[in-house]
């Protein structure tokens, strides 16, 4: 039987005179696995969306439960935001120690993990409530959740690839889904079974990305000879780190201003679902509003997403004064916070903070891969994080800071929102840089796709490419896909 080494070949600007192969796959002729961007792969997408959906929903209305904890314990809002400050770091952190692992150890067994740990953290809260049983379940909270989220976007990577754009975005729109439901569920909850009641049927329903996670079927039911390739040397989790340790990255100017734009951003994000519904309340409005705000504010940011995911699609050349922009709007809203009294204009400025910070979100990943390519998208994304986490631990006690040095209620506020503007303001130099070397690619939808890569039994896998000569000009925004014929 016939054998065909199937290639991708990817062509860069001109300033990049390699031609790279970027993957390739030795199979059978007549084989084709049928789990590639179809079948079961769809369930996949559904029980990465639900276990995403309920991370997310677990981050963005964790800080309504601050109001009726300040009540029970009688303690302060700064006190709580150390839980609050160890519940996004845990989360971020754990995306970036999991992210490379997840093609070591099952995405499966990561996802069921991380939703009884998550379940488990709200299950304790209904036995014991202290401020040290706080602290404890917001980090177990937030590891859960960081696997969730970590393991749910990396197990479509091998369901899809013609269709994978499809399956993150509907990933992404489970990701709003979780920032606009999270609250208003959390609040009825309060309203019917107070704080114990909450925790109680919270964990139920985090318990759900357990069974997202028995979803993942693993790729050895579809291939059955993938169990039988040789392997020469031993999964490495250590080596698997190794990608965050890039000397082009850590040589290159751009790569500083990136991490140190999201650093400020997401002080905004996390000290504003920290404190906005306390703020609220300390202005006699009520909770159910204030929990309005942070779904006007979530759903606001899904539909920033898909207006940057446009943006990069049509006019990818203005995505960097777009980001700028979008940073200065977003953090202006937050500013005039604390100068709303009607909740209209709080709806208002958590709309505007929202719209805008979806932009950034989305625009600011788009820079990564423009700057340096999609070959440092691992290096660069696991940076990002770990610029996250430090976010997460210094944002809350600085805007904490700032609140007690002021007299002015909601003076974090301004702080917030000037370090969002800062964001923006550190990518300005960026605008000077020339455009990015390695051109947004576009696949050829009249060609077939490149099957996954995996190897067939007998067959040397550290030496199986041939030769390839390369004579006509590849364009730099088309990918090429091509087959060379090989000897039974």
């Amino acid at each position: 039987m016939g054998r065909v080494l199937s290639v991708k070949i990817v062509g860069y600007k001109p300033r990049d005179t390699k031609n790279k192969v970027e993957r390739e796959c030795l199979l059978p002729s007549r084989v084709k696995p049928d789990h590639i961007d179809r079948g079961w792969a769809w369930m996949i997408v559904l029980g990465c969306s639900v276990s995403h959906m309920l991370a997310i929903m677990m981050m963005s209305s964790f800080g309504i439960l601050f109001v009726p904890v300040i009540e029970e314990l009688g303690t302060t809002l700064d006190d709580l935001t150390i839980v609050s400050n160890i519940m996004y770091g845990a989360t971020y952190f754990t995306v970036t120690m999991a992210n490379p692992i997840c093609g070591i150890v099952s995405c499966r067994a990561i996802m069921c993990s991380g939703g009884i740990l998550l379940a488990g953290a709200f299950f304790s809260g209904y036995f014991i409530l202290t401020f040290y049983s706080f602290v404890c379940m917001g980090a177990i909270a937030g590891v859960g959740g960081g696997l969730l989220i970590s393991s749910s976007l990396m197990a479509i990577r091998n369901y899809f690839d013609m269709k994978r754009h499809i399956a993150l975005a509907l990933i992404l729109v489970a990701n709003g889904a979780g920032s606009v439901i999270g609250p208003p569920i959390i609040t009825s909850l309060l309203d019917e079974f107070g704080l114990d009641g909450t925790f109680l049927v919270m964990s139920g329903i985090y318990l759900h990305s357990v069974a997202g996670g028995t979803l993942l079927r693993p790729i050895s039911l579809y291939l059955p000879w993938a169990n039988k390739i040789e392997v020469r040397e031993r999964p490495n989790i250590l080596k698997a780190y190794r990608v965050y340790i890039d000397k082009y990255l850590f040589g290159n100017i751009l790569f500083y201003l990136c991490i140190t734009s999201s650093f400020f951003y997401v002080i905004g994000f996390t000290v504003t679902y920290s404190r906005l519904p306390d703020h609220m309340t300390s202005l006699t409005h009520s909770l159910d509003e204030a929990s309005t705000t942070l779904i006007i504010a979530g759903a606001a940011n899904t539909f920033g997403k898909l207006v940057g995911m446009t943006i990069v699609e049509k006019i990818p050349r203005l995505t960097r004064f777009f980001y700028i922009g979008a940073c200065v709007l977003s953090g202006g809203s937050l500013m005039t916070m604390p100068v709303c009294e009607g909740v209209s204009q709080f709806y208002a400025a958590a709309f505007g903070f929202g719209f805008f910070f979806g932009n950034i979100h989305y625009l600011g990943s788009m820079l990564f891969i423009e700057f340096f390519g999609p070959d440092k998208v691992s290096g660069c994304f696991g940076m990002l994080y770990m610029s996250y986490t430090l976010a997460s631990f210094t944002g809350n006690p600085l805007a904490g800071m700032v609140a007690e040095m002021t007299s002015f209620p909601g003076a974090e506020f301004f702080f917030i929102g000037a370090c969002i503007v800062f964001a923006g303001f550190v990518m300005i130099p960026s605008v000077c840089a020339p455009n990015g070397q390695f051109g947004r690619k576009l696949v050829r939808k009249d060609l077939e796709s490149v099957i996954r890569p995996i190897d067939i039994p007998n067959i040397n896998h550290i030496v199986r490419m041939a030769p390839l000569e390369i004579t006509d000009q590849v364009s730099d925004k088309e990918t090429i896909y091509g087959a060379v014929s090989l000897s039974a």
